[in-house]
């Protein structure tokens, strides 16, 4: 079975191609009321079957009537901002085609529109590539054989590198910074969000998402799911194969908020109200992730010295993909909601970049009163530097 979704995007493309223009754009209602009326046309050629992968399911509702009794509404599918981001990114992966907002004044309009049409005619040939992968695809259905494509313009990687435009700072891989200058965005051995990080850094759009990390000493996270918040991404950088962005969080509608974070970009979660305006920013040339440590770092560690210590963990996040290579869950002092991981570490930078990455889902305990302590265990003058560090910091 067809593993694309070629014919959603060009269903998408010719939209707003002809309904949309940098004046009078379509807002993502817009887009899924049209979404809902061509539908059928759009998936005539594919059977139901394919439809779980191109299409979008059925949404439900679990309600309660009068007599306490429960029953489950069918909701009509949705485009939801995190699908519609989604797609965006892979048309301009693939095709170089931008849909983006409108900017009137200087100010930035809820709607999306494609900016640069003019590629579909160009040498006539994108309009056609187009046409040719939609029949590719529909093909692939009734064979139940795999289409894979490779997108235009995309050259192998180099080994180990992974890379993103100059203006969006350096992407390092496997604990080397590597400067290089290419313009293509996202491989398939990354983590989705990191193309789609990428890709919003390259046009200037800051990411709206739900967890916010805006804890201070002293204050509750209450009524904290409820709330939306703007990370302004600035660089990214992969550590132990775990990626890693920073960048500027304020509470949405409160910029004068802004402070700068760090997260594990698999644990973003983007935030799905379908009329939220996406605030637009600048990425900063020659920002630098390292500026987050203090200068006083060394003071406490000593980063050529291998030490151990342990991280509480809320679940367990660092099952799939550890936190560094050298690592052991003690599933004998792990309980339901948490678990204890050991962890053999050279607490340098990138050290405190992964550990500044995680709120309150992570911290470093002092296990000595349950586990006899090793000659490598850090000190608790250390501990309390860390969590201090973190307190300070996010």
């Amino acid at each position: 079975m067809a593993l694309t979704n070629y014919c959603i995007y060009k269903w998408l493309i010719f939209l707003l191609e002809t309904e949309a223009d940098e004046q009078h754009g379509m807002t993502l209602k817009d887009i899924n009321q049209r979404y809902l009326w061509d539908r059928k046309d759009i998936f005539k050629y594919i059977p139901s079957s394919g439809w779980t992968r191109t299409g979008l399911p059925d949404r439900k509702k679990e309600l309660v009537d009068a007599e306490g009794k429960k029953y489950t509404e069918y909701l009509d599918p949705k485009i939801t901002p995190k699908t519609f981001l989604r797609w965006r990114h892979s048309i301009y992966e693939q095709f170089g085609l931008l849909i983006q907002q409108p900017i009137f004044k200087n100010i930035v309009q809820n709607r999306y529109y494609l900016a640069n049409p003019e590629l579909l005619d160009e040498n006539k040939t994108l309009r056609e590539t187009l046409e040719h992968l939609v029949d590719e695809e529909k093909r692939g259905y009734e064979t139940k054989t795999l289409l894979t494509v490779s997108p235009r313009g995309r050259k192998k990687k180099a080994d180990g590198v992974s890379s993103v435009g100059n203006s969006m700072g350096f992407v390092s891989v496997g604990g080397s910074d590597v400067d290089y200058p290419d313009t293509r965005l996202g491989y398939q051995d990354e983590p989705e969000m990191v193309g789609i990080i990428q890709f919003v850094m390259s046009i200037g759009e800051a990411l709206v998402i739900k967890y916010g990390k805006m804890k201070r000493p002293g204050e509750k996270r209450d009524n904290d799911k409820d709330k939306k918040y703007v990370l302004e991404p600035q660089q990214l950088k992969c550590i132990n194969g775990r990626w890693y962005v920073v960048g500027n969080l304020y509470e949405y509608g409160n910029r004068e908020t802004s402070h700068l974070v760090i997260y594990d970009v698999e644990r973003i979660r983007l935030c799905e109200d379908e009329d939220i305006l996406i605030p637009r920013y600048q990425v900063n040339d020659g920002f630098d992730i390292y500026n987050l440590i203090p200068d006083d770092w060394t003071d406490y560690l000593d980063p050529d010295k291998v030490v151990s210590l342990y991280l509480k963990t809320t679940g367990q996040i660092f099952d799939d993909q550890p936190f560094c290579q050298a690592q052991m869950k003690l599933d004998d002092l792990s309980g339901i909601m948490y678990t204890i991981y050991k962890v053999y570490v050279k607490p340098d930078k990138d050290f405190l970049i992964q550990y500044l990455a995680y709120g309150d889902e992570m911290r470093v305990v002092d296990m000595s009163k349950k586990i006899e302590p090793s000659d490598t265990d850090i000190t608790r003058k250390q501990i309390k530097y860390l969590n201090d560090l973190r307190k300070i910091t996010l």
